[in-house]
């Protein structure tokens, strides 16, 4: 056993030796940030999928593949 005059390593320990930062790093509730708009549309897997299929038929059509 080792004697410091710091505190220990037990929880109640670990909580009372310093100070609650909860709020200063988290604003709200999980999934808060998540924002909405062209940044929401844009992550979408189905824009995501058909922005995608659009691009590669315009391609084809500008490079006249068939």
């Amino acid at each position: 056993m080792i004697i410091s005059p710091g505190y220990g390593y037990e929880p109640e320990d670990i909580a009372e030796a310093g100070m609650d930062v909860t709020l200063q790093y988290i604003a709200g509730a999980p999934g808060h940030a998540v924002s909405g708009g062209i940044s929401g549309l844009l992550n979408n897997q189905w824009v995501v999928a058909i922005g995608t299929g659009l691009i590669v038929a315009a391609l084809v059509w500008w490079f006249k593949w068939n």
